[in-house]
């Protein structure tokens, strides 16, 4: 029993002695956040806009402006922050789509930021 206890207290002693390597996790939004930052805003702004487009069900929008490039998210920004983009999408968490149901996937083909597009 002695020699049971007396190797388990060394073997937990060496695993405590060597050091434990974590790697933080790679955040996945991070290309948006440095296109958000070549974006000339206000803190303020660019605060609001990183935070609407955390949202879970934004998840499409962020993909489609990360895979456009700068131009697109600059100009969905400007939209985002001007008066043509519906005061209720910036404002509220739980958006009410074309069919007036809380699905966030109603509202992926009204958005005017997106839409507005010319190419």
């Amino acid at each position: 029993m002695d020699v049971l206890l007396t190797s388990t207290l060394i073997g937990i002693r060496e695993t405590l002695a060597s050091p434990v390597q974590t790697v933080a996790p790679k955040d996945p939004n991070a290309p948006l956040w440095d296109m958000l930052k070549k974006i000339p805003l206000p803190p303020d702004e660019r605060m609001s806009v990183g935070m609407h487009l955390c949202k879970p069900e934004f998840a499409v929008h962020r993909g489609f402006l990360v895979s456009m490039g700068q131009e697109y998210l600059e100009r969905w920004v400007y939209t985002y922050l001007s008066d043509n983009y519906p005061a209720s999408k910036r404002a509220d968490n739980d958006l009410i789509g074309n069919l007036g149901n809380n699905d966030p996937a109603s509202n992926l083909g009204d958005d005017p930021a997106v839409n507005s597009s010319p190419f």
